[in-house]
């Protein structure tokens, strides 16, 4: 995480507990990583653990109800195809 970004982060969670999440797809494997922030603290750090997001998304409140997982709770999988993003 760029140290700017990371300041911003640890800046906003005075107000609210924030995540930041990224999954990594190579060679038909997925890792991830996950860093929340609370009151300026750093509660969960998670570097490329196969549950990073979903451990974060539970720090947030995200509940999963009758779905998978909280990934697919919030319906994170719309994102999972990047290459989507830039089709316009």
């Amino acid at each position: 995480m760029p140290d700017d970004v990371k300041e911003w982060i640890i800046s906003m969670s005075k107000e609210e507990t924030i995540a930041y999440i990224a999954a990594f797809f190579h060679g038909g494997g997925v890792s991830q990583s996950a860093i929340v922030f609370r009151n300026t603290e750093k509660i969960l750090d998670i570097d490329k653990s196969g549950n990073g997001i979903n451990e974060a998304l539970k720090l947030l409140n995200v509940k999963r109800d009758d779905v998978y997982d909280e990934f697919e709770s919030i319906k994170l999988g719309r994102f999972r195809n990047t290459d989507d993003w830039v089709k316009g």
